[in-house]
């Protein structure tokens, strides 16, 4: 349900496809999968599924913080573990075997979720079954400040590097936010043939700083822009991210000439995301031999009244609003502001009925997340602060 809801805020805003790493816990399923395949086969979109696995629990892989609970707390937090590794990686292994989408519409990945959350056999059992099948494989790469000084106390070297002696990096690898990257590490996902999602909204709803974009593009690591799951960004809106994407360029002591402008803006959300989601060769733009992955603007919204610079106009004003069809491989599946593949009155009563069910099961494990929060947090700031190498947050009375 909640694979269905996204796809429909997407569709409706103008996106034609994405890269969900989507949730199937405790190990992924054939079931689970399949229905979210079905779930963006019947809205109509293109995705790249690759769930989120990792065999470390997040109170597991952050170096120190089990101890910083008090004993009732701490067997709270040790209780709460992952699925096993074997079973993890044989059920991907079987879902990748079987799979039956068209690949060109709906393709299977992998998704280590953060490195430090996997050991390193599990690491390198997800990127062997990347190899084995010709997967995307992506992970969240140094979102925060607390994953990079994570990095340096269990490795003793950043995540990217850690990544690359174990030949996770190359052509099919996208890492997710990159913030707390330096320049060495930009080097080796270019060299790699990497590349990166960029989340500007997520990066800022969940303070984790701002990612360099322009020095990622001008070491030559491939770019797109992304909004980040519900969960931690809100909306599935393409319109606001690029525009995220371009003004929060300007906030590094750059001239404006190295800030990322509209043009730029459009492009990397375009065919730069299309490279993100491994299909770059045929989505992104608009030419002969690539897809029919169209979104159609009323001209006559207020928000491109009166029309004088589409692009501008697209990237600085749009929000979405004036998307009236959506066409992807040359069929319409929003046309005249309606879904042409789902019954939406029938998907809202469902969804409803669902988040009360889900409220109530979840209801415990809610009661306990909250009893482990305010220490999680004080934890976590503390560590973060110590990765203080790299300036992505802006100082107090800046």
């Amino acid at each position: 349900m909640s694979t269905v809801l996204s796809a429909v805020e997407m569709i409706r805003k103008g996106c034609t496809a994405c890269f969900d790493l989507a949730a199937v816990l405790p190990v992924p399923t054939e079931t689970g999968i399949h229905n979210i395949a079905r779930a963006y086969t019947d809205v109509g979109m293109r995705a790249v599924i690759a769930p989120m696995v990792a065999d470390r629990s997040f109170y597991q892989a952050i170096p120190g913080l089990l101890d910083a609970f008090p004993p009732e707390l701490r067997s709270i937090a040790e209780a709460i573990g992952t699925g096993p590794a074997d079973a993890t990686l044989t059920a991907l292994r079987d879902i990748a075997a079987n799979w039956s989408y068209p690949t060109d519409q709906i393709r299977f990945g992998i998704a280590p979720t953060i490195p430090h959350h996997c050991t390193d056999a599990f690491l390198c059992g997800c990127r062997d079954l990347a190899n084995d099948y010709g997967l995307a494989l992506q992970t969240h790469l140094a979102e925060s400040a607390v994953q990079r000084e994570a990095a340096k106390r269990r490795y003793g070297t950043t995540l990217t590097h850690h990544l690359h002696r174990h030949g996770v990096l190359g052509p099919r690898f996208s890492a997710a936010h990159a913030i707390w990257i330096d320049a060495a590490e930009m080097d080796l996902i270019a060299e790699t043939g990497g590349a990166i999602a960029h989340n500007p909204g997520s990066n800022l709803r969940l303070g984790n700083g701002i990612a360099d974009v322009r020095a990622e593009l001008s070491r030559g690591v491939a770019v797109g822009v992304g909004t980040d799951g519900s969960s931690s960004a809100d909306n599935q809106n393409m319109f606001e991210a690029m525009r995220l994407a371009a003004f929060l360029s300007r906030v590094f002591d750059r001239p404006p000439e190295a800030w990322i402008g509209a043009a730029e803006a459009f492009k990397l959300a375009t065919q730069g995301s299309a490279r993100v989601l491994g299909m770059a060769d045929r989505i992104g733009r608009i030419a002969p031999n690539y897809k029919a992955d169209l979104a159609f603007l009323d001209l006559s919204h207020v928000n491109l009244v009166p029309l004088n610079n589409a692009v501008q106009q697209l990237v600085n004003t749009e929000d979405g609003a004036a998307v009236r069809d959506v066409m992807v491989g040359g069929r319409f599946v929003l046309r005249d502001h309606v879904l042409t593949g789902i019954d939406w009155p029938r998907i809202v009563t469902r969804a409803r009925a669902a988040a009360a069910r889900l409220a109530e099961a979840n209801a415990e494990a809610r009661v306990a997340a909250e009893r482990l929060a305010d220490i999680v947090g004080m934890f976590c700031v503390g560590l973060g602060r110590c990765a203080h190498d790299l300036p992505r947050i802006l100082p107090v009375g800046a």
